[in-house]
């Protein structure tokens, strides 16, 4: 066996098992359900060691059609973890948006100009607005992709899964593609542990704060050229969270809550358990990373995107309308139930009319 491909097994192992084991640790310590939030810790010591490792190994210059910025990474990961603190002090929390756009405004300007030049065909300096936006904007609604048990880690692992898979053939530099893989065996961690019935629990803040190293992760990416890929990824939470926006802003009481508005929430509350709404969402993802991973081979960027957001709209309407996809067993037993509610509507009835 090749040495390369050894050492990505055992850099994806440790990837694995440094917050599955931190993750563990804490759980016993708080017993079997830990209602702290402690996720982006271990996530976090679970990304930069590898990638750390895996950038002394793998990098090599001439991988790149662009440059690549070691202190943009450095700063990256730096700024994470200040994300992470800020949003656990009470007097800096309440400026936790602010700081988001901060870090990601100076990610951007740490990026190189060739990079850059890669995002649009805009000059470099239009492409590092729309690259802070668009990070601040990833890293806050990330939020939103922690609608339920195991959601925020599988938008993760597949956004993860597909810088992986571009990675191996060969649509973007090894290392990228490596760096991916680690993040996509933290996510899967944080999966196991938080999949229904959860064990760990993550709040909104630590979810931006994963989706803040996330989307620097995409943004090398897209420094080389497939940034479309990655969109593609990612239409799910985008989809979602647009659709919930929408809601909200028709001013109905019941769509007065985003969260509420979103694909797995609105599933929930049709009676779906949260294992097959979770299943459901995870089928529509993996179709979403084949088309994803398609967009780098066909070598234009944004030719598969427009077909990928209705197969997401699509996804996303069956998901907010699973109650209505029931098997026969199903609807049997919901006519039973709607016939007892009126059996028993009748009997208060009459007990009623007695008492007069």
């Amino acid at each position: 066996m090749d040495t390369d491909v050894i050492i990505i097994i055992a850099t994806a192992f440790c990837s694995f098992m440094i917050p599955a084991l931190l993750y563990n640790f804490e759980i016993r310590k708080a017993g079997h359900f830990s209602d702290k939030s402690l996720a982006f810790l271990p996530l976090y010591a679970g990304v930069l060691i590898p990638v750390c490792a895996a950038y002394f190994i793998f990098y090599d210059v001439r991988d790149f059609l662009a440059s690549f910025s070691v202190l943009e990474a450095l700063v990256m990961f730096g700024w994470g973890l200040l994300l992470f603190l800020s949003s656990r002090w009470s007097k800096t929390s309440r400026f936790f948006p602010l700081f988001i756009l901060v870090g990601a405004v100076i990610c951007s300007l740490l990026m190189p100009d060739d990079a850059a030049a890669g995002i649009t065909p805009l000059p470099a300096i239009y492409n590092r607005i729309i690259l802070a936006l668009a990070w601040w904007f990833f890293a806050y609604i990330y939020r939103y992709s922690n609608t339920g048990d195991g959601m925020t880690a599988l938008q993760s692992l597949t956004i993860a899964v597909g810088i992986g898979i571009l990675g191996f053939i060969n649509a973007i530099p090894m290392f990228i593609g490596i760096a991916g893989l680690v993040f996509a065996m933290t996510s899967l961690a944080l999966l196991v542990f938080t999949m229904p019935p959860a064990r760990l629990h993550i709040d909104g803040n630590e979810a931006s704060c994963i989706g803040f190293l996330l989307f620097g992760i995409m943004a090398w990416v897209a420094g080389e050229n497939a940034g479309s890929c990655v969109l593609i990824y990612a239409l799910f939470l985008l989809i979602d969270f647009i659709w919930a926006f929408c809601l909200r802003m028709s001013f109905v009481a019941d769509y007065s809550d985003i969260m509420q508005n979103t694909a797995y929430r609105v599933a929930l509350s049709s009676g779906y358990s949260p294992k097959s709404a979770l299943g459901f969402a995870c089928r529509g993802q993996i179709l979403l990373l084949v088309f994803g991973s398609f967009e780098a081979l066909s070598g234009v960027q944004g030719s598969l995107l427009l077909i990928s957001s209705f197969v997401t709209l699509w996804i996303l309407y069956k998901l907010r309308n699973l109650s209505e996809s029931l098997g026969i067993r199903d609807i049997n037993r919901q006519v039973l139930d709607d016939l007892q509610a009126r059996v028993n509507e009748v009997k208060q009835y009459l007990h009623g009319d007695d008492d007069i």
